[in-house]
């Protein structure tokens, strides 16, 4: 970036209630808004009811991927809209603590989950 620069990062200048564009939401708006989301999955006519509707089958080929140790199995974390309006649970475990990792692993040129997902895997 060269002496002086400096970087606010692609989350600030996208942030709408930094920028004060719009208001925070309060944590029941954030829930209406998730159980709003997980209503239009639900429809066969939604791009992405697919993979929902199989999602407990793709998070149990994870866990068989990662292994079973101490923490308990993704596939017995209970999925839920917390208080705060976050979607939280196996399900986020497995994007947020494993998936994205993944993705991570393979632009950066690493071996990806372990190796067990490397090349034509």
């Amino acid at each position: 970036l060269g002496a002086g620069a400096r970087l606010d990062g692609t989350t600030n200048s996208l942030d709408p209630v930094r920028r004060g564009v719009c208001r925070p939401l309060r944590p029941d708006e954030m829930a209406a808004g998730v159980q709003e989301m997980l209503s239009r999955i639900e429809d066969p006519g939604d791009p992405y009811h697919d993979a929902w509707s199989r999602r407990q089958e793709l998070m149990e080929e994870l866990q068989t991927l990662v292994g079973h140790g101490v923490a308990p199995d993704i596939t017995s974390i209970a999925d839920k809209v917390s208080a705060h309006g976050s979607y939280v649970g196996g399900l986020h475990v497995s994007a947020e603590g494993f998936v994205e990792n993944f993705v991570l692993e393979a632009g950066a040129g690493l071996s990806v989950a372990w190796g067990r997902l490397d090349g034509i895997n």
